[in-house]
């Protein structure tokens, strides 16, 4: 029987098999290269992207895709449902206009126009009545020494002067065995200082030293006893 390659259109003759009849046949390849691109073309369909209207290919059997990427795919359904219109606010820190999504600003999201402005408010500058989320000092005084950044550079000075030894015990987590954390510990208590107003040694290097773990306890548990706390 004589036909044409389906792919290339090259005349071919066709061996009629015992049997078998080639009557109902179609598909006829002069050679398996011709099969394979044919089959795999008939896999992959060219479509333009119905949001940025790049043409792609995707696979025949997904007829009802519309997009190229599911990046393009989220915003097509955006543009669909209308969630894609932005609101104008004002950026908290340096009250530049930005635009805002509503799921955003429902969220709490969206209130500054960079990182930048963002750290400004995390950082010493924005401490008290300056940070927008200033609530009247409701925060215990106690409290926020412990975690201002002033303590914690505090802490880092006092353990770095005792090399990370604790001044009890000897215990240094470098060259001895065990998982212990170190410790600044205040030698003067800081609810003194702050009853005798001698806010000024809060952070002095003298009312400081390196204890672990373990000693900071027993110390502390013992002034508390002292006076009559415990």
């Amino acid at each position: 029987m004589i036909t044409k390659c389906v792919h290339c259109n090259q005349t071919i003759k066709v061996k009629q098999k015992r049997n078998r009849d080639d009557s109902l046949r179609k598909n006829f390849f002069c050679s398996i290269s011709c099969y394979k691109t044919y089959r795999l073309d008939k896999k992959w369909t060219v479509k333009e992207c119905a949001y940025c209207h790049n043409e792609f290919k995707y696979r025949s059997k997904q007829k009802d895709r519309k997009c190229c990427s599911l990046s393009c795919n989220s915003k097509y359904g955006q543009v669909l449902t209308g969630s894609n219109k932005q609101i104008k606010t004002n950026c908290l820190v340096c009250k530049k206009e930005i635009l805002s999504s509503p799921s955003n600003i429902k969220n709490g999201k969206g209130k500054y126009c960079s990182k930048k402005c963002f750290y400004l408010v995390c950082s010493d500058g924005w401490i008290g009545d300056k940070n927008p989320k200033w609530n009247g000092g409701i925060t215990p005084l106690y409290r926020r020494i412990r975690t201002s950044t002033k303590f914690y550079k505090w802490r880092k000075a006092v353990l770095e002067r005792d090399n990370y030894t604790c001044q009890k015990c000897g215990y240094n987590p470098k060259y001895d065995e065990g998982n212990t954390n170190m410790e600044a510990h205040h030698l003067f208590m800081l609810k003194d200082l702050l009853i005798h107003n001698l806010k000024k040694h809060i952070f002095s290097l003298d009312n400081g030293t390196t204890l672990c773990q373990p000693c900071h306890q027993v110390i502390t548990d013992y002034q508390k006893l002292k006076e009559g706390l415990i």
